[in-house]
């Protein structure tokens, strides 16, 4: 076995780090091992410390003396020859620039140096735990964490963790005979290791390797995906829920197949997982059926978390995992009466919904919708050309409304600035005094923004955006008394959530002319919208099927923590951005 240890190896030169790196392991285990002395060993240019159990194994197989060189003191070993080493498995051995390093730095001079940069490094991990910006994935090492494991190894190098219990369910109530199966459960999947394990003897000297991430192996050589026991039907009922409950595999419900990249992520740790297999929305029925016991949930903006979903998951239920910014379709107060942590996608999406809020505004102002079906309905040839032939607005001197103003609205106002926006007005929920943050923007974009009532915010607003989020006092908050204020030259334009329009006022203050047009990305009642419905056949609303996250770079990143989340939240452990209820 050899040990490429090319940055940790400098380590052991430090006596108090020698057990985390398991020095004794690896004089036990090791043939070889090989040191970067140019990373960390204050050796300048490719220099390694390459230490060799028996030299005769690297120079018998690596050999380069011609047959007139060779003879008996060469053949038999008791002449070693350097120039059979060069060889090497790593890169080149310069013992003068390590011997001049030591002796200009000495021994303890040279420990001191690696302490520090211990201490360094563990003051870059402490930076990086107290920012929430940034997630510690795994615990580097050495470490001077409390809490810190041994690096891993695989199973046939190390003796089971003191701490760590070991059960007799890795032998399957193997007696010591070969009459019996042996299995081994690694990372979730239940291995049938009878006859490798047959090859070390008596069932009763197996070492068991007993990981603290969960995971089983016994001393042996990796296991063969072809020795994975595909139906657990072999299994007797005994020892499948010996296995089982060895491991203590927690149980997450998944909603939608997700990219193969991001699925794969679930094999990262021990977890049983069910999900609804095809593209398609899971059906309310399939969720109800597969919920019970589930130590974690992984839903999409179309499922309902309710009480009837949560009375069915039962107790065990720790966490929700949303792939979506908005948590509408989560009941919050049962989820708190239950203590169910909730997590979202929040900030991922922000640059992907400002670009469709800024294209709904502009294709409405451009009557883009009208346009099409012009184009569509073969109109083009029989009219030709008109001075005033779908004709538009500018964008310039144009007073832009946000209903809301939180990161979104300011990226959709970011990038419509540019047109030749003149004012900015806004209204929100926040009791919160904006106007310092208001000043600052001013100053940024050298236009006026201003906070005003909802009213106004009607009355003023050349193009108002919905960037609010969904909650009951907000339903229908854009109704026919409010379009009734507006310009008739107005814009309404929704990337928020459909609810907040009342769709049959809408479309009658478009067809009675008492606004221009609409930008839609979200519609009430979607995505149940067929061709027949109102607003997709008014050819003033250029309409979109809520794809305001949707750029691939978005939905891999929201997918990954979602499914982060979901592993974090099985385990009990603290989620990224976790809601506060």
């Amino acid at each position: 076995m050899h040990i490429d240890a090319a940055w940790a190896g400098t380590h052991l030169a430090v006596p108090e780090v020698r057990d985390e790196l398991m020095l004794a392991a690896i004089n036990q285990y090791a043939d070889s091992i090989n040191i970067g002395m140019h990373k960390m060993g204050l050796v300048s240019m490719s220099t390694v410390a390459f230490f060799v159990r028996d030299l005769r194994s690297i120079t018998d197989a690596l050999t380069i003396t011609p047959e007139y060189l060779r003879n008996k003191a060469t053949d038999s070993g008791q002449v070693l020859d350097f120039k059979d080493c060069i060889i090497g498995l790593g890169r080149h051995f310069s013992s003068p620039k390590i011997y001049f390093m030591l002796k200009s730095y000495g021994v303890e001079g040279f420990r001191e140096h690696i302490r520090r940069s211990i201490e360094l490094g563990e003051r870059f991990r402490q930076l990086l735990k107290s920012d929430g910006r940034f997630e510690l994935v795994c615990k580097p090492q050495p470490s001077e964490d409390d809490n810190k494991s041994p690096m891993q190894a695989p199973a046939a190098q190390l003796d089971p963790p003191k701490d760590t219990p070991i059960s007799a369910a890795e032998l399957s109530m193997h007696d010591g005979s070969n009459d019996k199966p042996i299995y081994v459960a690694i990372k979730g999947t239940v291995f049938d290791v009878t006859k490798k394990a047959d090859m070390y003897g008596s069932g009763k000297s197996y070492n068991i390797f007993a990981g603290k991430d969960g995971s089983r192996g016994l001393g042996m050589s990796s296991l063969n995906p072809e020795d994975a026991v595909a139906d657990y039907s072999t299994l007797t009922e005994k020892e499948s829920s010996v296995l089982d409950g060895t491991l203590n595999i927690p149980k997450i419900v998944l909603t939608r197949p997700l990219m193969p990249e991001i699925m794969a992520k679930f094999q990262s740790r021990p977890v049983n997982l069910t999900c609804w297999e095809t593209d398609t929305p899971a059906p309310r029925e399939w969720l109800l059926d597969n919920v019970s016991g589930a130590d974690a949930l992984l839903v999409m903006l179309s499922d309902k978390v309710d009480k009837e979903l949560l009375d069915k998951a039962g107790t065990n239920l720790k966490a929700i995992s949303t792939m979506s910014v908005g948590v509408d379709h989560c009941d919050l107060a049962q989820l708190k009466e239950r203590n169910v942590r909730l997590s979202n996608t929040p900030d991922l999406l922000t640059s992907a919904t400002a670009e469709i809020g800024a294209l709904l505004y502009l294709a409405a102002a451009r009557r883009a919708s009208e346009s099409i079906a012009f184009i569509q309905r073969n109109q083009w040839p029989q009219v030709g050309w008109g001075p005033l032939l779908m004709a538009g607005q500018l964008s310039e001197n144009k007073t832009l409304g946000f209903l809301g103003f939180g990161r979104i609205a300011q990226a959709t106002m970011h990038r419509l600035v540019p047109f030749g926006i003149k004012k900015v007005i806004y209204t929100d929920s926040g009791r919160t005094d904006r106007s310092a943050r208001d000043a600052e923007l001013s100053r940024t974009y050298d236009i006026e923004i201003k906070r005003v009532d909802l009213s106004t915010l009607a009355q003023d607003s050349d193009a108002l955006i919905l960037l609010a989020a969904m909650t009951a006092d907000m339903k229908h908050i854009i109704n026919r008394d409010f379009l009734n204020k507006m310009k008739k030259t107005s814009f309404v334009v929704n990337v928020a959530r459909g609810p907040l329009i009342d769709t049959y006022a809408l479309n009658d203050a478009i067809n009675e002319n008492v606004i221009a047009g609409a930008g839609l990305d979200v519609i009430e009642g979607e995505p149940h919208i067929d061709s027949n419905h109102p607003l997709v056949k008014n050819d003033k609303v250029f309409l979109l099927p809520h794809i305001g996250s949707s750029t691939v770079e978005t939905r891999y990143a929201m997918a990954d923590l979602s499914v982060s989340n979901a592993l974090k939240g099985a385990y009990n452990e603290d989620m990224q951005s976790q809601i506060n209820l």
